[in-house]
């Protein structure tokens, strides 16, 4: 990669694709979190054991310790 020459057009293409990428990550992460906010259905991929039930919260007596 060290001979490679990179050009201007080219350097804006990767650079908006990487953004646009981005982009779309974190609004697909967004509408995920909203959904699980509206219809307590757990997120795709959080929470799951590997067996596709959610795992339950274990509670934690008194305030949280902090630093």
């Amino acid at each position: 990669m060290a001979g490679k020459k990179v050009s201007r057009r080219g350097f804006i293409r990767t650079a908006g694709t990487l953004a646009a990428t981005t982009a779309a990550v974190y609004s697909w992460e967004e509408h995920s979190l909203l959904a699980f906010q509206q219809g307590g259905q757990p997120p795709p991929g959080r929470g799951q054991g590997g067996r596709g039930q959610a795992q339950p919260t274990p509670v934690v007596a008194g305030p949280i310790p902090t630093g």
